[in-house]
């Protein structure tokens, strides 16, 4: 029967940062595996379980590409491995764990060893989910001998049945080698000299474009081949253009399909207020989790908006009276943050924390903003502030939050808050 047996990692594992997406192998001085190892070494990755707020574990399919290469020869060997182990750490429900089990297709050549991990949501085919962390290159593949010739491991099933088969032979338990020499029988091995003669066959109907008997009234884009009939050779149609069965198809503001086989011009609108139509979708900029207390935050959107959304969740007053909060954009100072715009007070100390959103629209070269918020308490506020005096004319690019005016209280580490743009 075939040798089976686990492999388990010892190795310290590689971590995963999300701000940077590197590997970090937190065992530096592994930096090698042996040529033509294969199944006998497993690395480990770790990473959050959250990434921006999407659950790990609900990926259903996660890949290790990896590159090899001969550092003499340059000659390239590429693959991809499919994890079948994503699960939670058991010391860390925080964390999420996988592996990727290294096989000799990725310890061919002696050099570099490159990869990088994918995790995906798969419906029917369509992806809907991709997050991929950079290429990790300071692995090598060093020095082996191997006198048996490498078959590819997408073949490990059938190898794994003709080993068998050899096995029984060698044992002289009463095996044998049935042969085909038809080449028609399913489960059979193949025989060589039936093998060559059919091949041979083959050439005597070779296909072309262009062969010298080939009729000289044969059109571009029909394929035609000798037959060695009589009647000289056949042709057959090559369509100008094969849609593809995937087709892109467009919804919402604008429809439209898209197969290959022919140009189409879709026009995407362009975004506008909260009161046009079609299109309009909230999108998450980023998620600030404040690491200290902190008077006011300042925050490039990476991008012009012309609305933004400023939520805030589990956020109190650390020091002073109760207050509300205060926004700007396109500022240069919290001075001018709390000049801009700001709402009634409902922020109280850490028994009552507090939640609410402010939304801020453009309108030409001026913009509004629209206040909301409550505690736990009960104690609520809303307001709408008008025309605000900041230069949007190019669009929002950045905004300034903090409570109150003129940052003079302080928000408490622990708070959350999360700006949308569209």
């Amino acid at each position: 029967m075939a040798h089976i047996h686990s492999v388990y990692d010892t190795d310290k594992h590689f971590t995963i940062d999300l701000a940077t997406r590197a590997l970090v192998n937190q065992t530096p001085e592994k930096v090698c595996v042996m040529q033509y190892d294969h199944d006998s070494e497993r690395i480990t990755f770790d990473l959050p379980a959250k990434v921006e707020e999407h659950n790990i574990l609900d990926c259903n399919r996660v890949e290790v590409h990896y590159l090899n290469i001969d550092a003499q020869t340059k000659e390239q060997r590429q693959g991809l491995y499919e994890v079948d182990d994503l699960q939670l750490s058991p010391a860390d429900e925080a964390v999420a764990i996988c592996s990727w089990l290294i096989s000799m297709n990725a310890t061919q050549l002696v050099g570099p060893l490159y990869f990088r991990v994918t995790f995906k949501c798969v419906t029917d085919g369509n992806i809907d989910y991709s997050w991929s962390t950079a290429i990790y290159k300071a692995l090598t593949v060093s020095d082996g001998i191997n006198c048996t010739e490498y078959v590819a491991e997408q073949y490990a099933d059938v190898l794994a049945a003709f080993d068998e088969r050899l096995c029984a032979v060698e044992a002289g338990g009463g095996g044998s080698v049935d042969l085909d020499t038809t080449l028609t029988q399913s489960g059979k091995a193949a025989d060589a000299k039936a093998v060559g003669d059919a091949l041979a066959n083959v050439s005597s109907a070779a296909v072309a474009y262009v062969q010298a008997d080939a009729p000289t009234d044969v059109p571009v884009g029909t394929l035609w081949y000798d037959t060695d009939e009589p009647e000289g050779g056949a042709s057959v149609d090559i369509p100008a253009a094969l849609p593809n069965p995937h087709k892109l198809t467009f919804s919402g503001a604008v429809s439209a399909e898209y197969d290959g086989s022919a140009a189409v011009e879709v026009m995407i609108p362009q975004g506008g207020g909260s009161g046009s139509s079609g299109g309009d979708t909230w999108k998450l900029l980023h998620t600030l989790t404040l690491a200290e207390d902190t008077k006011y935050i300042t925050q490039e959107l990476g991008g012009s908006y012309d609305a933004v959304c400023i939520a805030f969740t589990n956020l109190w007053c650390v020091e002073g009276t109760t207050c509300g909060v205060a926004a700007a954009v396109n500022s240069g100072s919290v001075d001018t943050a709390a000049k801009s715009a700001s709402m009634g007070g409902f922020i109280n100390n850490s028994n009552y924390p507090a939640k609410g959103c402010v939304e801020i629209e453009k309108f030409g070269d001026v913009c509004r903003m629209i206040f909301a918020g409550a505690n736990s308490a009960g104690n609520y506020s809303q307001s709408g502030v008008g025309a605000v005096a900041t230069d949007v004319s190019g669009g929002i690019t950045k905004i300034q939050f903090s409570l109150s005016a003129y940052g003079t209280h302080t928000m408490n580490a622990g708070a959350v808050i999360r700006i949308y743009g569209r």
